[in-house]
């Protein structure tokens, strides 16, 4: 892994496996898998976003937030309006939403205030919010900073995120309560990318260097999942932190875990980067999705689609078509919507 490159592989790699778990743990796929997934997957893409950010890339503040403001709110936006009426016009009429009660203002007041508990019609949308609201306190209050007031601004967030955990039930408005602890993540990713140590022993592809990394992978993973079985599930975008000082150490193992692995890759296959590329757009469409391959399976194919519940390898691949049609219906609709294409 060499931080100096334009492109670096272990990010597109990183990047590809979150969106995949994110995707995956959406599925029935037996728990204990699911819950490593959500443990992992949302504080590994602010990580991976707070390592590849630069404030060198970004010397102007209102340049970089108005640039932000157009690649997550505008979309954030566009998907909520498709999702919503999807779930409208067919969502809510079968299956598990055809049983709730659930008036159609609801999403779209939680909406307006980013409210992921009651945006029904897609819960992940959450992460749009959260990503804009850490990217711009963070170029805020840490540009210009030492190390070591960077350090003492994310641990104030850690205490912050304590605190608003420990006594306050209600997820607070515009994502504020996910940002205090999603922004730890971030700002570990960025520390990350600044390590001079970190990334000496991450950039050494020597053969025995890789066989280490990978080694030191495997034990990680292996620490992440004793340790969630010790604390048990933990999810941020329900605010499930467990034991909350132990969430960091378990989720930051295992994001570490990942870097490790995949720092030992040199070559980014064209459809890992595509996918890398287009996160933001599987994250949003994968859930409406879900529910059209359902359709496909029970409508079509006459298939009982109670079957996959707590399986492994039929959620797998029912997670990895969901993925693919998300990935080429928007490069598809990217294609016909390029000028002059």
């Amino acid at each position: 892994m060499n931080v100096s490159t334009t492109r670096i592989p272990m990010a597109d790699w990183a990047k590809t496996l979150a969106i995949y778990l994110v995707v995956m743990s959406h599925t029935t796929i037996s728990r204990p898998i699911a819950n490593w997934a959500f443990m992992v997957e949302i504080p590994l893409f602010f990580f991976m976003s707070g390592f590849l950010f630069r404030f060198d890339r970004h010397p102007i503040f209102k340049v970089f937030a108005i640039k932000r403001f157009r690649q997550i709110i505008i979309p954030y936006v566009t998907i909520n309006i498709v999702t919503y009426l999807f779930w409208l016009i067919v969502a809510r009429h079968y299956g598990a939403d055809s049983n709730n009660n659930i008036s159609i203002w609801q999403p779209l007041t939680s909406l307006l205030t980013a409210n992921s508990t009651g945006m029904v019609h897609n819960a992940t949308m959450y992460f749009f919010t959260t990503l804009f609201n850490i990217e711009i306190v963070y170029y805020i209050l840490f540009k210009h900073k030492r190390c070591i007031a960077r350090i003492l601004t994310t641990l104030l967030f850690v205490t912050l995120g304590g605190i608003d955990y420990y006594l306050n039930s209600v997820e607070l408005p515009f994502s504020i309560s996910h940002t205090l602890v999603g922004i730890v993540f971030y700002s570990l990713g960025c520390e990350t990318r600044n390590s001079k140590i970190i990334n000496t022993f991450m950039s050494n592809n020597a053969a025995k260097a890789v066989v280490v990394r990978i080694f030191i992978a495997i034990l990680l993973f292996a620490v992440s999942l004793i340790l969630l079985r010790i604390t048990g599930a933990v999810n941020l975008q329900k605010r499930e932190y467990a034991f909350y000082p132990l969430y960091f150490i378990e989720t930051t193992i295992a994001i570490f875990s990942v870097i490790m692995l995949f720092s030992a890759t040199s070559t980014v296959p064209r459809l890992i980067k595509q996918i890398s590329a287009n996160t933001l757009w599987i994250c949003g469409y994968h859930l409406l999705t879900f529910t059209l391959l359902k359709g496909l399976l029970v409508y079509v194919l006459g298939i009982d689609i109670s079957k996959l519940e707590s399986t492994i390898m039929p959620n797998i691949f029912f997670s990895l078509a969901a993925l693919f049609v998300c990935l080429y219906t928007t490069l598809f609709i990217k294609a016909i919507s390029r000028p002059n294409a």
